[in-house]
């Protein structure tokens, strides 16, 4: 039997808390408690002592990433996930640097929420390819012993560090260095940057005007390749013989060379994926998840447990979908899914809706 983790929603956003719910039922995951981001979140949090707390991105970056700090120290086996919406390379490297254990995105599927919020309980280092592990694997070690302030090798840390995009007391707080250490080290690499020896000044000048003008070509290239290549979807999905209520679209390259993972939220039927965040011309696997709803919404802000419910979408339409879509780079790619029901469901239509 799978053991239940308890999970507390850290989050001032209706939105959030609701998806969360939703993502959670019908699973061995309960929803343990909720509230906003804050001290009396974490009053609860210290005497709930929940396995996995989730944070919700839609928050002010500084106050989820001083709560994800806070838990680190005064609640270390409560693992801290970040959920949503922003795929920042520096957003991402700062809440690594906080401790938050792995980022799910908003547009996450059912399966996924299960899979990486029960690998974030049994301490499993995120493993996917996606911004969040990039940023964790481009962290330099954290044990790093104590140096002087003359120490070269914390000076490369903390370079190595701010590009990144972490800021100097990001930096103290991960290396668990003082503060003004490390801002005496980015003074120095600032000055360093900002001032070279009249030396090397002239044969400077020429290697920056070179030096931008490759990084403009990787501009433009890393451009058309990531974004004007993109190419917006939408859609319309049905259940039955309505429109599909609420639920989560999940596209998944098929190319193993350029691996594309994307996905919208489904309302009312409809969903639409922008071009900036939209896919790159190919074949891809779809994947569609909708938890049935229980109608009942209210958790114990101390030891309620979200209602039991099943996902709603057939296997092969869901965890072992058999839908593919090719997006062309000239076609109109709007993609239509009708979703039979379940068996039993169909069992409980009206006679006259069956004929």
């Amino acid at each position: 039997m799978t053991q239940t983790i308890t999970l507390f929603v850290a989050s001032g956003d209706k939105h959030t808390t609701d998806r969360a719910l939703s993502l959670s039922r019908g699973s061995h995951i309960a929803v343990v408690g909720s509230g906003s981001i804050g001290d009396r979140s974490m009053q609860s949090i210290a005497a709930i002592r929940p396995q996995v707390c989730l944070l919700s991105g839609r928050e002010a970056e500084a106050d989820y990433l001083s709560l994800a700090r806070r838990l680190f120290t005064e609640v270390p086996d409560t693992k801290v996930v970040l959920f949503g919406p922003s795929d920042d390379p520096s957003v991402m490297a700062r809440a690594a640097a906080s401790r938050v254990w792995n980022y799910l995105p908003e547009y996450i599927t059912y399966p996924e929420f299960i899979r990486l919020v029960t690998e974030a309980d049994a301490g499993k280092q995120p493993d996917n390819m996606g911004i969040f592990a990039t940023m964790v694997a481009a962290l330099p070690p954290s044990h790093t012993p104590p140096l002087s302030s003359h120490t070269r090798g914390l000076e490369s840390v903390v370079r190595q560090c701010l590009a990144l995009g972490l800021h100097a007391d990001d930096i103290a707080w991960y290396l668990s260095t003082d503060i003004e250490l490390i801002r005496s080290h980015v003074r120095t690499i600032l000055r360093r940057t900002a001032s070279p020896s009249p030396t090397w000044r002239r044969l400077g000048y020429v290697v920056l005007a070179a030096a931008a003008l490759v990084t403009a070509f990787k501009a433009v290239t890393a451009t058309w390749s990531l974004g004007s290549r993109r190419i917006a979807i939408s859609g319309h999905v049905q259940y039955g013989a309505q429109p599909l209520d609420s639920g989560v679209i999940e596209f998944r390259s098929l190319d193993s060379e350029t691996v594309v993972v994307t996905g919208a939220l489904i309302q009312d039927g409809l969903y639409r994926i922008p071009g900036p965040k939209g896919l790159l011309p190919g074949d891809y696997a779809v994947m569609i998840s909708s938890p049935e709803a229980t109608g009942a919404e209210s958790v114990s802000a101390l030891s309620g447990v979200a209602p039991p419910a099943k996902e709603r979408i057939p296997e092969h339409y869901n965890s072992s979908s058999t839908q593919r879509v090719e997006v062309r780079r000239l076609g109109q790619n709007v993609f239509d899914f009708t979703i039979p029901p379940t068996s039993q469901e169909s069992h409980e239509l009206d006679p006259m809706q069956q004929e």
